[in-house]
């Protein structure tokens, strides 16, 4: 006969890990990946809606200013002062002169360190100028919406300024680019 089999001595198989319950249900899964969705979603909503609005500052008109107010023309915050004889000195000087029906202004100055000379000639509503900067050449019509005080100006390059005339003063021909 056979010796009977030892049994082995019981060992226990205890690894050193820690283990702990999360329970992780889709509904935490599901809310919490559209929360992270939903947040990239408004960011890319706010990215394109402030493009759209630069793009769209960026195509306007620059508001800007000219006007006759007794013996100043205003152009912008620049004021030229009447010298007699038609002449407005200041930051440049224009002289004015008329025929009864046809004002014209010729102008000297300096525009962004460019010499800057100009001429228009002005009737009721319509201006036609033409400007000369740092030895480019360009002109200008403008036209003068009383109702809204403002002269539309557009360049010869496609570029259209407004130029209010605010109430209380009297449109004036402009021989600077003003705008361009």
């Amino acid at each position: 006969m056979s010796a009977p089999l030892a049994t082995p001595p019981h060992r226990s198989a205890a690894l050193p890990l820690e283990v702990s319950y999360h329970p992780v249900t889709w509904r935490h899964r599901i809310a919490g990946g559209m929360r992270r969705e939903w947040v990239a979603n408004l960011v890319a909503l706010v990215g394109v809606v402030l493009a759209l609005v630069g793009a769209f500052l960026a195509t306007q008109a620059p508001q800007l200013s000219a006007w006759q107010s007794g013996s100043e023309i205003h152009m912008g915050s620049s004021v030229l002062h009447s010298q007699g004889g038609g002449v407005f000195a200041g930051a440049g000087v224009i002289v004015l002169s008329s025929n009864g029906t046809t004002e014209t202004a010729r102008a000297s100055g300096s525009l962004h360190g460019d010499a800057t000379t100009g001429v228009c000639q002005m009737s009721a509503t319509v201006e036609t100028c033409r400007f000369t900067v740092g030895g480019s050449s360009l002109t200008s019509r403008d036209v003068y919406r009383a109702a809204q005080g403002e002269w539309v100006r557009t360049y010869s390059d496609g570029q259209v300024v407004d130029i209010t005339v605010p109430s209380g003063g009297a449109p004036v021909p402009i021989p600077f680019p003003l705008g361009h």
